[in-house]
C-alpha cells in the first residue's frame, strides 16, 4: 500500500483523485454486494444452517458432531429488544463482510492491484483503455495456473471457514450444550494464520513468485471485501465529501485565478488562511460599527452549515429589531473589506442577518403573562418581578442563586446598571417552591457586563427547603451523556441546547433600561425557548464526554431564535 501511493505522487495523480477513482469502484461493488448481502439475509430467515467441524471439536455435551447446526430466528427483522438488536447488527456485519470477499474474488478487484492501475491512469494515452477491474478470464485457467488457482480458493475458503466457526459458536440458537470451548474454537484461524504466514515467508526468501502471488492475491481480496463491508452509503458521502475537496482545489487552479494575482505571497495567503480567521478579522474591525446601529440586538461569531456546498462556514451573525436596522447593517456590509497581501475578503460574504423581535430579561412578567404556575419561582417585596433559582448548601446554610435582576429591585438595578456597584439596599426576597414560600436576604450579587449573578441567604430554621425543592428537580435528567446542555425553569420544564456557544455582544432589555453584556448564545435542540419567569435558571453541561462533574452557566435572556447565558 505504501509503496503504491508513492507511484501515485510520482507518476502525478493527486491524492484527491486517486481517492475518488477508488471510491467510485468500491461504490459500484458495494451495490452489488448489498443486494447480495440482502437477499442472503432474507434467504436464511427461519433456516437451518450447517457450519462442519470435521469431528474435530468436542461440544460441552461430550460429542464430536461433524455439524454445528442452529435455527436462524434474528437476522432479517429488526428486533423487539436492544440486546437482540445488537445480536442482528453482529450478524448483518458479518454476512457483509463475507459477501464483499465473495463480490471482491469473482470480479478479481485485487486491492493491491487496483491501487496500482489507478495510479497509472496519468500515463494512458488517449488510445489506451485502462482496465481498473480486469476480471477473470479462460485465458487464465490454463493447465499451469490450475493449482495455483485451487490454491488461493484454498486459502480464501479456509480463511471463510475458520471465522464462520468462531461467529457461529457465539449463536444465541445454538444450545450451551452444542457450543464448543471458545478458546478451542480460536485453534484453526491461530494454526491457518501461522501456516500462512510461514508459506509467505518461504515463497519470498526461496524466489517462488507464483506462490507469493497467491497469497498477495488472497490478501488483496480480504482487504477490498472489507472495504466493501462499509456500505454504499459511506462510498457515497466520501465521494460528496471528495468533489467539493476537488471543487476547492479547481477554484484556486484556475487560469482566472492566477491572472488575478500580483504576487506570490497572494496565492500562499489563499491556501494558508482560513475561512475561520477571516471572519474573525472581518469582525474585530467592524464590529463596533455594527453595534453602534440603533436596533441590533447581538453582534458575534456563529458556525452554521453552508446550504450550497453542506460544509460548515463562519460567520458573524447580526441579530437585529426593525428594517431599517437590516438596511443600516446592509450597508456597513457592501463596503465593509479586509485585505490581506493584496486579497480582498468582502464583509457581504461573511455576515448572517437575523431578524428579532427583542432581546429581553426574562424575569419581569405581568399577570396576564403567566398563564401557567411556576413550580417554583422567586418574587421581591418591591415589585412584580418572577425568576428563577437555584439552591445550594454551604456552611451548613441554604443559598439561593440566581440573576441580580430577578433579586433586586428595579431601583437597585437603575443604581447599579452603570458604573462600579456599591452596597445594595436590603432586599427580601420570597421564594415559592411548590405550594410553600421561604423568605431570604441577598449576601452577594454582581450585576457588569459579563454577569448578572446574585446570592440570598433562607432564614435559618428551613431545614426542609432542600428536601422541597428536590422534589421538583429532576437530577438524573440534568446529567447528559450525549454532551448537550439542560435547563429546568420556573416555567420551562425540560429544554436541551446545542453544547456550542459563543461570546457574543448583546444589548439587553432590562424593562426600565438597556445594558451592554457580553453573553454566551446558545441555540435550542427541543422546541421552545425559555419562557418569562426563567431567568436564573442554571443551564449544566460538561467541558469534556469524560468529565465526572458537570460545569454550569445562568440564562439571563432571550431573542426570538436564541437564549444567552453566562458561565458561573
Amino acid at each position: 500500500m505504501i509503496n503504491s501511493l508513492f507511484i501515485v505522487i510520482e507518476k502525478g495523480i493527486s491524492l484527491t483523485e486517486f481517492l475518488i477513482s477508488f471510491s467510485i469502484v468500491m461504490l459500484m461493488l458495494s451495490f452489488v454486494a448489498e443486494r447480495v448481502s440482502n437477499f442472503l439475509k432474507l434467504h436464511f430467515q427461519n433456516k437451518t444452517i450447517r457450519i462442519p467441524v470435521f469431528r474435530i471439536f468436542k461440544t460441552r455435551n461430550g460429542k464430536y458432531p461433524f455439524w454445528l447446526k442452529a435455527k436462524l430466528k434474528v437476522l432479517a427483522h429488526k428486533q423487539p429488544t436492544e440486546r437482540l438488536e445488537k445480536e442482528r447488527e453482529y450478524r448483518v456485519l458479518t454476512i457483509n463482510i463475507i459477501c464483499g470477499l465473495g463480490i471482491a474474488t469473482f470480479s478479481n478487484a485485487n486491492f493491491f492491484q487496483l491501487v496500482e492501475r489507478i495510479s497509472s491512469i496519468p500515463d494512458a494515452s488517449d488510445n489506451v483503455n485502462l482496465a481498473i477491474i480486469t476480471g477473470w478470464n479462460m485465458g487464465q485457467f490454463t493447465p499451469g495456473n490450475w493449482e495455483f488457482i485451487v490454491m488461493g480458493a484454498f486459502v480464501l475458503s479456509y480463511v471463510i471457514w475458520s471465522l464462520s466457526i468462531i461467529l457461529f459458536n457465539d449463536l444465541i440458537e445454538l444450545s450451551d450444550n452444542d457450543k464448543v470451548n471458545s478458546s478451542k474454537v480460536r485453534y484453526p484461524f491461530y494454526i491457518g494464520t501461522l501456516i500462512l504466514g510461514l508459506l509467505m515467508l518461504i515463497s519470498n526468501s526461496m524466489g517462488w513468485g507464483e506462490i507469493s502471488t497467491v497469497f498477495e492475491h488472497a490478501m488483496g481480496f480480504i482487504i477490498t471485501g472489507l472495504f466493501l463491508s462499509l456500505g454504499s452509503k459511506f462510498w457515497h458521502d466520501l465521494l460528496d465529501t471528495l468533489f467539493s475537496l476537488k471543487k476547492s482545489q479547481q477554484h484556486v487552479n484556475t487560469k482566472a485565478t492566477y491572472l488575478e494575482t500580483y504576487e506570490a505571497s497572494q496565492v500562499e495567503t489563499l491556501a494558508n488562511i482560513s475561512q475561520f480567521e477571516i471572519a474573525s478579522e472581518l469582525l474585530n474591525r467592524y464590529q463596533k460599527d455594527l453595534e453602534k446601529i440603533d436596533g441590533v440586538l447581538s453582534v458575534g461569531l456563529n458556525t452554521i452549515i453552508n446550504s450550497t456546498s453542506g460544509l460548515y462556514q463562519r460567520v458573524i451573525e447580526v441579530e437585529v429589531d426593525s428594517p431599517m436596522a437590516q438596511k443600516e447593517v446592509e450597508k456597513i456590509m457592501n463596503e465593509g473589506v479586509y485585505t490581506r497581501d493584496l486579497n480582498r475578503f468582502h464583509l457581504k460574504n461573511y455576515v448572517k442577518i437575523v431578524v428579532s423581535a427583542y432581546l429581553k430579561a426574562l424575569s419581569y412578567s405581568l399577570n396576564n403573562v403567566l398563564k401557567e404556575k411556576p413550580i417554583f419561582h422567586a418574587k421581591n417585596d418591591v415589585e412584580n418581578s418572577y425568576g428563577t433559582f437555584y439552591l445550594v448548601e454551604e456552611d451548613n446554610k441554604v443559598y439561593a442563586i440566581s440573576n441580580f435582576h430577578v433579586f433586586a429591585s428595579k431601583a437597585d438595578l437603575l443604581d447599579h446598571h452603570n458604573g462600579p456597584i456599591k452596597k445594595l439596599q436590603d432586599v427580601d426576597i420570597t421564594l415559592t417552591i411548590g405550594n410553600k414560600e421561604f423568605n431570604a436576604r441577598i449576601t452577594d450579587f454582581r450585576f457588569n457586563h459579563n454577569e448578572d449573578f446574585a446570592k440570598a441567604e433562607i432564614e435559618s430554621g428551613n431545614s426542609d427547603v432542600l428536601k422541597e425543592y428536590h422534589k421538583l428537580i429532576d437530577n438524573e435528567w440534568l446529567i447528559s451523556p450525549e454532551g448537550d446542555l439542560r435547563i429546568v425553569g420556573s416555567y420551562t420544564k425540560k429544554i436541551r441546547f446545542r453544547n456550542k456557544w459563543e461570546s457574543t455582544y448583546c444589548e439587553i432589555d432590562f424593562g426600565e433600561f438597556k445594558k451592554e453584556m457580553w453573553l454566551f448564545k446558545i441555540f435550542a435542540m427541543t422546541p421552545g425557548l425559555p419562557n418569562f419567569g426563567d431567568s436564573g435558571s442554571l443551564i449544566f453541561y460538561k467541558n469534556n464526554p469524560d468529565d465526572q462533574k458537570l460545569s454550569c452557566g445562568m440564562l439571563v435572556a432571550v431573542s426570538q431564535n436564541y437564549a444567552y447565558m453566562y458561565k458561573l
